[in-house]
């Protein structure tokens, strides 16, 4: 169990070095397309080795979690049956994304990686969830509160990156429409974008099954308003999100507890106003 906790520590750790280092180039480059950060280049050979590590990583603690196999090829087969989707990624990066970064894109674009970068916000909320499924506290507050956070900067930093960075070259080509972007920019640009964004709605599906399969939509939604939260991003990318994933049933539960709580407060105050000319 300790070296879980280690792994998840580790995990975290490397998720706030990339952000850092993502975050510092956006805020160190004027033009996006041709000005070079040194950091981020060195970092790329640093995530490489992190890549194989954190395959490995993730067949350790699979492998701990059914240490009631002893059969090792059957437990690989598992490994790669249950993982398939994160397997392909740790092989891909590697394989293919790693000399584009570094070989073939001639040192444009490292705006655009330091974007890719802030993938790794959403990290360490993704570790906690599987510590605190390991320390069984899947009904807490703090295991609803971290499945929000995780929602949240998953689908902000992850999903609507893709649409940011093709914003971001809009504006720098003076572009009007944002829809025009994918015809000025080569083909390969626009498939590699396509196939990063299929994966991070298959991964926030994942996610969401995962949360919620511990945690009744309906308390998130008394969760959000119970403490008095408007804020209409965070409810609405929830909304979206479980609408995705979740049946009607479910969502329905949501959205009356929302409504309800709109009604009692509204009723709450015209009650007070009342009494107040009273």
């Amino acid at each position: 169990m300790i070296n879980l906790f280690l792994f998840r520590i580790v995990s975290s750790f490397q998720a706030l070095m990339a952000c850092t280092v993502g975050v510092t180039t956006v805020f160190s480059v004027h033009d996006i397309i041709h000005d070079r950060f040194w950091l981020i280049e060195y970092y790329c050979w640093f995530g490489l080795a992190y890549f194989f590590y954190d395959i490995w990583a993730m067949y350790r603690s699979y492998r701990y979690e059914h240490k009631q196999l002893q059969d090792e090829v059957s437990l690989l087969r598992m490994f790669l049956h249950s993982k398939t989707s994160v397997v392909i990624h740790h092989i891909a990066i590697p394989c293919i994304g790693f000399p584009i970064v570094v070989y073939i894109r001639r040192g444009l674009g490292d705006y655009f990686l330091a974007l890719f970068f802030l993938f790794e916000l959403s990290t360490p909320f993704l570790s906690s969830v599987s510590v605190l499924q390991i320390l069984k506290m899947q009904t807490s507050k703090l295991y609803t509160v971290n499945g929000i956070l995780l929602l949240v900067t998953f689908f902000c930093c992850r999903v609507l990156m893709i649409p940011i960075m093709y914003w971001s070259y809009a504006r720098y080509k003076n572009i009007s429409w944002l829809w025009q972007v994918p015809l000025s920019i080569p083909m390969k640009c626009n498939i590699g974008c396509t196939v990063i964004l299929l994966f991070q709605l298959f991964w926030l599906n994942q996610i969401l099954r995962t949360i919620t399969s511990n945690i009744p939509v309906k308390s998130i939604g008394e969760y959000l308003v119970g403490r008095g939260n408007y804020n209409f991003i965070v409810r609405i990318l929830l909304s979206i999100v479980v609408d995705t994933t979740i049946n009607s049933g479910s969502l329905c539960m949501l959205h009356q507890s929302l409504t309800n709580y709109q009604f009692s407060h509204c009723r709450r105050n015209k009650l007070a106003s009342m009494a107040y000319a009273e």
